[in-house]
């Protein structure tokens, strides 16, 4: 792995580590209003979503990193 690939990887990690923060303090504002018995669940939801797009979104990060420098060939 070179010198380049760790800071890419450190540069994602630290972005991921954003999200998440920013993630929590939404869903939080969000889930405010609820009737406290309801909090519980859309928090479960709200997270639970936000960790299956992410996971989509990192696939398809990698989907993109291994794709040729030329792009698909027809």
């Amino acid at each position: 792995m070179s010198g380049e690939d760790l800071l890419v990887l450190f540069s994602v990690a630290a972005l991921e580590a954003l999200l998440s923060g920013d993630n929590a303090l939404v869903l939080a504002v969000m889930v405010r209003p609820l009737p406290p018995h309801l909090r519980a669940r859309a928090l479960l939801y709200g997270l639970l979503g936000a960790y299956l797009l992410r996971g989509l979104a990192l696939l398809f990060a990698v989907f993109l990193r291994i794709l040729p420098a030329g792009g698909a060939e027809t």
